[in-house]
């Protein structure tokens, strides 16, 4: 074998080894498919917001969330738009977002922005979401904001 030869085809090698041995993530933005899939826990929050079924509420939101806010606290929230603006009528989608990666060890976060009407106002719901590691999307920020 023809030693220039040899020596050139290493470095080609390791290159080669380099690309073939290198996870490269994907990012992912605003697919229909992962809207979808975050609407599924926004839709059943929505639906116990309308029946006012808070405590069911609960389960949807993330461990992430609760370092901040305690579920007597979010319930207390919950509890305290309905006394101040009635139950949830009907919501509009306005916006959303999503990132999603296809690396494992990154957070695929989801927002959503929904014109809400209440029996007695009209609102913006603003609601975060991300995908834990185990693959559940949870609700990371939730806020109900009154229209003048």
């Amino acid at each position: 074998m023809n030693l220039k030869k040899y020596l050139l085809s290493i470095p080609t090698y390791l290159l080669s080894l380099l690309f073939i041995s290198c996870h490269f993530s994907e990012s992912h933005h605003n697919r229909n498919t992962d809207k979808i899939e975050a609407e599924y826990i926004v839709n059943q929050l929505f639906d116990n917001l309308k029946t006012s079924e808070f405590q069911k509420t609960t389960t949807l939101f993330s461990e992430q969330f609760y370092k901040t806010t305690t579920k007597t606290e979010l319930l207390n929230y919950l509890e305290s738009t309905k006394t101040k603006v009635g139950i949830l009528k009907n919501i509009t989608l306005v916006d959303w977002s999503t990132v999603v990666t296809d690396n494992a060890k990154a957070s695929n976060l989801y927002t959503f922005d929904y014109n809400a009407v209440f029996e007695q106002s009209k609102a913006i719901i603003k609601i975060a979401l991300a995908k834990s590691k185990n693959g559940n999307i949870k609700i990371i920020g939730y806020g109900v904001f009154l229209k003048p």
